[in-house]
């Protein structure tokens, strides 16, 4: 039980450090020496930059889930139940990853049907210093 809960514990730590922002960015573009003062848009920015960084740590996750089902397919020639289990973890994550290409497919056509957006990028945010 210990060592399950250290290894998850140091994927996590990996996870989150291979997409940690560098030395000289920050969570915000704003508020620092140099920089325009902080408005409400910055916010938003804040928001999509954690947004970002969690999405690719998902990413990571989602291939260590298919790496261990394919374990699991592999090891389940000689155990029914672990060949049974893999079946319905590799459908549940085949489900998720479904769900979320479709539900980024409705925000952008609904965002283009409807003239949201101008461009390709919708979901890259910029703050103009007023």
């Amino acid at each position: 039980m210990l060592f399950k809960s250290l290894s998850c514990l140091f994927l996590i730590v990996i996870g989150f450090s291979l997409f940690a922002p560098s030395s000289n960015a920050a969570l915000v573009p704003c508020g620092g020496t140099g920089q325009d003062e902080c408005n409400l848009c910055h916010f938003f920015v804040l928001i999509q930059t954690i947004f970002q960084y969690l999405l690719g740590f998902l990413g990571i996750v989602a291939l260590l889930i298919f790496v261990i089902i394919g374990f699991m397919f592999l090891f389940g020639s000689t155990n029914e139940g672990l060949l049974t289990t893999g079946k319905k973890a590799l459908t549940s994550a085949i489900i998720g990853l479904v769900l979320v290409l479709v539900a980024w497919l409705i925000i952008n056509t609904v965002g283009h049907a409807i003239g949201w957006t101008q461009q390709d990028s919708w979901w890259k945010l910029d703050c103009v210093s007023e």
